[in-house]
């Protein structure tokens, strides 16, 4: 009764809005059960079951009036870092994006991306919420580590031996 009575709200706001700056979604997703059960049910035993979770999603498309509002007017100093703000360009977006009137400092990274960093999906690992998951990630973790140990890396202290 509760999560219907909660739907009815979503829906009315949803349908009642009429804020051109957001975006609405209705997402399913497959039904986990009660909170706490005793174990998880496999991906196929929860399409068996044929039960979902709906869940009505709305999301403002610009955030940068809503930030300016509830969260720069009310700081004094704020720092945000992200290590994929590297160019000007990027930077400019954000910083409009999120209504940041600041001044603003990019300082360059140490970090050696191309020959520090490795990107690395593995194709055959299980869901991660079986119980063999675990496992056969450790197997895999512990070959990469291994394929990576002597590649070449720069002389920072972090990485040298």
């Amino acid at each position: 009764m509760r999560r219907a009575q909660q739907l009815q709200v979503q829906l009315r706001f949803v349908m009642e809005n009429e804020d051109p700056n957001t975006v609405f979604w209705i997402e399913r997703r497959a039904f986990r059960g009660a909170p706490g059960a005793a174990r998880r049910k496999s991906s196929d035993e929860k399409q068996a079951s044929g039960r979902t979770n709906v869940f009505l999603q709305a999301t403002p498309i610009e955030v940068g009036q809503i930030l300016r509002e509830c969260l720069w007017s009310k700081l004094e100093t704020s720092v945000l870092t992200s290590p994929l703000w590297p160019s000007a360009a990027a930077s400019t977006t954000s910083a409009n994006a999120l209504a940041s009137t600041t001044p603003e400092l990019i300082v360059a990274s140490h970090f050696d991306y191309e020959s520090q960093a490795i990107l690395f999906v593995p194709p055959d690992l299980p869901d991660p919420r079986t119980p063999e998951f675990v496992g056969k990630a450790v197997t895999v973790i512990r070959q990469l580590l291994e394929i990576t140990r002597d590649a070449p890396s720069s002389s920072s202290p972090a990485t040298s031996r």
